[in-house]
């Protein structure tokens, strides 16, 4: 149904079965569900992950009971950070990690 892995080195691919996966999984998504372009461009981000925040980063639900969160989750858009040259993005709640990726790009490493 959905085919994540065999798009994994086409990132736009990947983004858009992810997307088919949230909405199965979620429900529809409405319009308000994803950060605005207003928003989106204050932050220097990479392009995958703009995606993901536009189509689904404010979707219902506080940082903890939302589409990206069980144990770890995504950072609401206004806690977003840098460290050490990286975008801090999700973090583990109990402080274990955190998840960082370079500030642009069109597919870099997380």
């Amino acid at each position: 149904m959905f085919d994540l892995m065999r798009h994994r080195d086409d990132p736009d691919r990947l983004m858009t079965e992810l997307e088919k996966f949230i909405e199965f999984w979620f429900g529809s998504r409405q319009p308000e569900y994803g950060v605005s372009e207003e928003k989106l461009r204050e932050l220097r981000m990479p392009t995958p992950l703009k995606r993901l925040y536009a189509f689904a980063g404010e979707w219902p639900g506080g940082h903890y009971d939302s589409v990206f969160s069980q144990d770890n989750y995504l950072f609401p858009i206004e806690w977003i950070t840098t460290r050490d040259g990286k975008l801090i993005f999700a973090r583990q709640p109990d402080g274990g990690w955190d998840c960082g990726t370079e500030l642009e790009g069109d597919d870099p490493p997380v």
